[in-house]
């Protein structure tokens, strides 16, 4: 007989204690799931939904549509969250939520602009990486001379 940890015969414990390939989970394993649960509730009501595009499949209307439909949710919940927004700082806080959503926005155009015509995504995609370049030095340089204008102060 090998010496075991407290188990019965015939039986394993995981280890929490719980009989291993049971179907329900232990009580403590629970909790943190409903507390996962509820955090990734809250993740997802804050912060805009991952929209998947086949890369590997051709376009057509439908993505579109997908692409219009998700990008209209996005700046209709950023609206609804930006009521309050007032001033400089609110303006970096605009800028960082809505940057992202511009970004998603305007990669998934190019990869159906491309799939379609070559040399026009990839033009498009020079326009868009040299206005993202631009807009992150204009941003830059706001944010420094915030910081300079709150020394001052």
């Amino acid at each position: 007989a090998t010496a075991g940890l407290g188990t019965a015969a015939g039986s394993s414990a995981g280890p929490d204690g719980g009989a291993v390939g049971s179907t329900s989970p232990p009580d403590g394993i629970k909790d943190l799931l409903a507390e996962a649960s509820t955090l990734s509730s809250q993740w997802k009501e804050d912060m805009p939904e991952a929209v998947l595009f086949p890369s590997n499949k051709p376009t057509s209307r439908a993505d579109a549509a997908i692409l219009d439909k998700w990008i209209t949710k996005s700046f209709m919940s950023y609206a609804q969250r930006s009521v309050e927004f007032q001033g400089d700082e609110d303006l970096i806080k605009t800028v960082e939520e809505l940057v992202p959503i511009l970004s998603i926005g305007l990669h998934e155009i190019v990869r159906q602009v491309t799939q379609h015509c070559l040399e026009r995504g990839v033009v498009l995609e020079k326009i868009w990486r040299t206005y993202v370049d631009l807009f992150e030095r204009a941003l830059n340089e706001t944010k420094a001379s915030l910081r300079r204008n709150k020394e001052k102060t």
